[in-house]
């Protein structure tokens, strides 16, 4: 495989910027944790497509990424590839950059683990100024009660699948 270098822009136009946290519950994980529904959730409008970078900054010594899936048929069919992804869990800073179409995104910031607490930057840059926006919702299981039943399967509460017989 070959590989590519190139320089990028000196100066990239921040056309949107929140600050946010992982703190307590919302300190979800990646996605091989149950808890990753709980990480901080933003909503970025695209107005007209653009070539954009989302920029996450966060502790040093933090392995972080970034999630960017298309909300209300956001991206036409086929236009990109979603969800795009920062790739794998990087100390303190990573980037996804792509040609979005207009329309409405989620952005999901997470950290590696669950309970990792920072404080974080989310920057959208290379779009026109006032034609992108960040704003932060409520994550997937805002409002419900997380319940943790234990118990084991023994004798008669064992019975599997209806194909089982029993």
């Amino acid at each position: 495989a070959r590989l590519t270098l190139f320089n990028l822009p000196l100066r990239t136009r921040i056309c949107a910027r929140i600050d946010g946290a992982w703190r307590g519950a919302s300190a979800g994980g990646s996605p091989n944790h149950d808890t990753y529904v709980d990480n901080p959730r933003f909503l970025l409008e695209v107005a007209t497509d653009s070539n954009l970078s989302l920029e996450l900054s966060a502790d040093a010594k933090l392995p972080v990424a970034l999630e960017v899936c298309a909300v209300d048929g956001g991206a036409p069919p086929g236009a990109l590839k979603l969800p795009l992804r920062s790739g794998d869990y990087r100390t303190g800073f990573c980037r996804v950059e792509a040609p979005l179409p207009a329309g409405t995104y989620q952005v999901v910031s997470s950290t590696f683990e669950p309970r990792s607490e920072s404080n974080f930057t989310l920057e959208a840059r290379g779009g026109a100024a006032g034609r992108v926006s960040l704003k932060a919702v409520p994550h997937e299981g805002s409002g419900l009660i997380r319940l943790e039943v234990r118990g084991s399967w023994a004798g008669s509460n064992a019975a599997g699948c209806p194909n089982h017989g029993r």
